[in-house]
């Protein structure tokens, strides 16, 4: 955060801890730091920035908040990670009837960079003729295949993954994400529905057609409001349902 020390000179009627969360916010989708990466002292971006500590220390605790950075008590200020219980669990939903989350174990089906459809771009925010990496994936809980599960992502965004092997992506994939392609996936909209399992997921998930399934469609958000992956999965939910947390 090496920069010009004082941005403010236009007037701005929004409260300044905000304007100094959207500078940070900015230099977070500019790579300035990456996931892990330690941020100068709040003493230090208070001088850079032409602004009061406390002012900083609102707009880090505003980030911690939304757990896009983490405080480690006598280090400082971190750049938050998708740590695997975080990449897992703030994001999979499934439980067994128990209320146990289980880690699941995935299976990818296929790999390929694909001209996108006209889906595809609604939901990634691509120009026409705009291409996508498509992966088809199944993934186990408790060795049962529960999810049968399609993600689009933006080529542009993403280049080369087309080229991995298969067994090369693992369960995590934002973490993947934020490790290879330094894209951080910091929030996801999800709509969900009831549906029926067509030939491929009996295919996949070993039941018959016509069996009821739940369908997340989830659209996951990187910093600047950048949609970063589309991912509908089909779930069977015979001995599994979908948690929510209210706070």
């Amino acid at each position: 955060m090496e920069h010009s020390t004082k941005p403010f000179t236009s007037p701005n009627f929004r409260p300044l801890y905000l304007q100094v969360k959207d500078i940070i916010l900015q230099r977070l989708a500019k790579n300035e730091f990456k996931p892990g990466d330690l941020l100068p002292s709040e003493p230090r971006q208070a001088e850079m920035l032409g602004v009061s500590q406390g002012t900083i220390k609102k707009a880090l605790d505003e980030l911690v908040g939304q757990n896009l950075l983490v405080r480690h008590q006598g280090k400082g200020t971190y750049v938050a990670t998708h740590t695997v219980d975080r990449a897992l669990f703030h994001f999979l939903r499934l439980t067994n009837d128990n209320g146990h989350r289980l880690l699941p174990d995935s299976r990818v089906v296929s790999l390929s960079k694909n001209r996108s459809t006209i889906q595809e771009r609604d939901k990634l925010c691509l120009d026409k003729g705009g291409q996508v990496i498509r992966i088809t994936r199944i993934r186990m809980l408790d060795s049962d295949p529960v999810i049968h599960e399609c993600l689009s992502l933006p080529a542009n965004r993403f280049s080369g993954l087309e080229n991995h092997a298969p067994a090369e992506l693992p369960n995590t994939l934002y973490r993947y994400y934020e490790s290879l392609f330094h894209l951080a996936v910091i929030n996801a909209t999800e709509k969900l529905k009831a549906v029926v399992a067509d030939e491929n997921d009996a295919k996949h998930l070993g039941i018959e057609c016509g069996r009821p399934l739940l369908e997340i469609d989830r659209v996951a958000i990187g910093y600047e409001n950048i949609p970063l992956e589309w991912r509908v999965s089909r779930c069977n939910t015979a001995h599994y349902h979908y948690l929510t947390d209210l706070e």
